[in-house]
């Protein structure tokens, strides 16, 4: 396996073409560096990425995953939604990549607290995201705007 030069110090990042897996870690340190101060958190545990952004860069996080080569994320697993109680909601968004066969979980809370909950949608990166997000708008507004329709209600 080639080493990619941009992947930071001990990072194993499949070289263009390849198609190995890269480690959690080292999908940690590629997301560090592109991401940069739009990434909050990063943490590894059994062998799985999460990476926690803010909501304002929730779809740009979201793209990078799918659009970056190193990263291939193009397969949407599921979106869901979490209470954390008096901190609001957590929108959970879990990617696959097809052609590496490594994944991710991204997180954010959605602003407006408990009160009012919006996040952006993803349906325009992921199609599969409509259904998730529909389901996860009994508690938050997934999409923005108004909190009985959705994008995907809008005929193209």
């Amino acid at each position: 396996m080639a080493i990619a030069p941009t992947a930071g110090a001990g990072a194993r990042v499949p070289a263009a073409g390849s198609k190995e897996p890269m480690t959690a870690e080292a999908m940690s340190q590629h997301l560090r560096s592109r991401l940069e101060s739009r990434l909050v958190d990063a943490t590894v545990a059994y062998g799985q990425l999460t990476v926690t952004v803010a909501p304002q860069n929730w779809v740009a996080a979201a793209r990078l995953c799918r659009d970056d080569p190193a990263l291939a994320c193009d397969f949407f697993d599921f979106l869901s939604a979490v209470d954390r109680g008096d901190d609001g909601f957590e929108v959970v968004v879990h990617l696959y990549s097809i052609a590496y066969r490594h994944k991710l979980t991204l997180l954010a809370m959605a602003p407006g607290g408990r009160a009012k909950p919006v996040m952006p949608t993803l349906t325009g990166l992921y199609r599969g995201a409509n259904w998730h997000e529909r389901e996860a708008r009994t508690p938050i507004v997934v999409g923005g705007g108004d909190p009985t329709r959705h994008p995907a209600d809008d005929p193209a």
